[in-house]
């Protein structure tokens, strides 16, 4: 049982800062028992290698700031990914450790939860492309994120999960399409991408549907740098740009979780009033 929360109650959405962690858990009352949990960040990057966090910030205490619920956090040593560079084949050279200051807002809206992220680099260095990893896990909420029912949209139109080409070997449960004609070679992630071909995400969003509800369940962003799915953890994540940031540069980057009902066209008729 979570406790101590901060709770922002909007329509039929209630969002709660789970105390600690950068953690929101989200609920719509139109989904009875089912929750979803949006890790904000999962994980902080940037193009050269240098990989933040292995795990979510800890020590966070979210606030109110008006009708949002939020945190700010300053982060004086960024620990990389040592065991993840070291399970690779061959080893990878671990990346440089960083520092940085984050500030986090959310707001439930009528049928959506809308979120902002500032990023300071404090560290002594450029960084180039810098990003987010944000995942919005549909571990407890049943039948969403089911393998096939994870849907974006290609050049293509909209392609369900199944027909995601996966990466072979040991990340065959994951799947990664860059957004446009951006570009990403962090190493945490060029496994992940699609080996064969060149696929691009043309939509800004990534979502999954439970169509016994029926209903649709996402996320957006404005600037998205790729889409990830994970059928072993079932999800849909976003890495969120920020582009290049000098020592001392703040980014900041913006999306929204969705909570739709109907199907897939649905979803995409209502999110592309806001990310066309």
């Amino acid at each position: 049982m979570l406790s101590g929360l901060f709770i922002c109650l909007a329509s039929t959405i209630l969002i709660e800062g789970q105390p600690g962690k950068a953690n929101l858990v989200l609920r719509d009352s139109r989904a009875p028992g089912a929750v979803w949990n949006l890790r904000i960040p999962e994980t902080v990057h940037e193009d050269a290698g240098f990989v933040a966090l292995s795990t979510p910030p800890s020590g966070i205490e979210w606030r109110r700031f008006g009708p949002q619920i939020g945190y700010e956090l300053d982060v004086p040593r960024a620990t990389p990914d040592l065991s993840y560079m070291a399970r690779q084949k061959p080893p990878r050279t671990p990346p440089l450790p960083g520092s940085y200051r984050i500030a986090v807002r959310c707001e439930a809206e009528a049928e959506s939860v809308r979120f902002a992220v500032r990023l300071t680099n404090t560290s002594g260095r450029d960084w180039r492309s810098a990003f987010v990893h944000l995942c919005l896990s549909h571990r407890d909420a049943p039948g969403f994120a089911r393998s096939g029912a994870v849907w974006l949209k290609t050049a293509l139109g909209l392609s369900a999960g199944t027909e995601w080409k996966r990466s072979p070997g040991q990340y065959a449960a994951f799947a990664l399409l860059l957004f446009g004609d951006l570009e990403t070679h962090d190493p945490f992630y060029t496994d992940y991408i699609r080996a064969e071909g060149n696929a691009r995400a043309r939509g800004r969003y990534v979502f999954g549907c439970d169509n016994a509800r029926p209903m649709c369940a996402g996320i957006a962003a404005a600037r998205p740098l790729f889409f990830m799915n994970n059928q072993a953890n079932p999800c849909t994540d976003v890495a969120v740009a920020f582009g290049d940031l000098a020592p001392g540069e703040t980014g900041e980057g913006s999306g929204r979780v969705y909570f739709v009902p109907g199907g897939p066209e649905e979803f995409v008729r209502h999110v592309e009033r806001d990310y066309p």
